[in-house]
């Protein structure tokens, strides 16, 4: 993780615990078009994992900032789903 994605650039929009074992995993996502995988063990890290939000429009790729994320384990571990502007 390079040092600018040790945080988000713009406000945070949503915060979601993941109801796991550890209990110390979140994610964030925000207008920066990025979502990040937090363990507050490990805060001054930085995030554990980041997803850059996209979209393709007309031949290009488009950053667009996240809204609200939402995460359900009964899904899988890996799956959630981001609302985006």
């Amino acid at each position: 993780v390079s040092p600018v994605e040790k945080s988000h650039s713009d406000p945070i929009t949503h915060l979601s615990w993941l109801s796991m074992k550890t209990g110390t995993e979140l994610i964030t996502s925000s207008t920066d078009g990025r979502v990040f995988w937090w363990d507050t063990r490990q805060f001054s890290k930085g995030p554990i994992d980041t997803l850059l939000l996209t979209e393709h429009v007309e031949g290009k790729d488009r950053v667009v900032g996240g809204s609200v994320i939402e995460f359900n384990a009964e899904a899988g571990a890996n799956k959630f789903l981001v609302g985006t502007e």
